[in-house]
């Protein structure tokens, strides 16, 4: 993740290499070290989640329906050959606005929002210091 930077990402790429697969997502947001559960709504383009807890926010952006279930996100969606589903999580603090909001383009797909012209960009992105924290891994 960047360093000093008002706000960091992590991007997932789900990838259909061969056929079709059903896939299912459950993520359970906490902070402060699993002891606080964040207020979570959607947000208001429609294209994920915001969840608040104190000074932290996390930005949830996905092409796909997602659901509130038991405190936690939950959706089910499908993967073909071909097709790359992309999840950008994105941390920083809950007095600013999201850090994606410019760069974001919605394009409608059925029901389905496109990030592409977001992951693009992102990946591409150098992120000082990456070379020598991921030597020592």
């Amino acid at each position: 993740m960047p360093i000093g930077r008002a706000s960091s990402s992590v991007i997932r790429l789900v990838k259909g290499r061969r056929g079709k697969v059903a896939m299912r997502l459950h993520l359970a947001l906490r902070f402060d070290y699993g002891a606080t559960v964040p207020w979570v709504t959607q947000l208001e383009d429609g294209s994920g989640l915001s969840a608040i807890a104190g000074p932290s926010r996390v930005v949830l952006r996905a092409p796909v329906p997602l659901q509130g279930k038991n405190f936690a996100t939950v959706a089910e969606f499908d993967v073909a050959e071909g097709q790359c589903v992309p999840f950008v999580l994105t941390h920083g603090p809950s007095h600013l606005p999201s850090a994606l909001r410019d760069g974001l383009a919605r394009r409608p797909a059925g029901d389905r929002i496109v990030l592409a012209r977001l992951v693009g960009p992102l990946l591409a992105m150098p992120v000082p210091g990456e070379r020598r924290y991921s030597a020592r891994c």
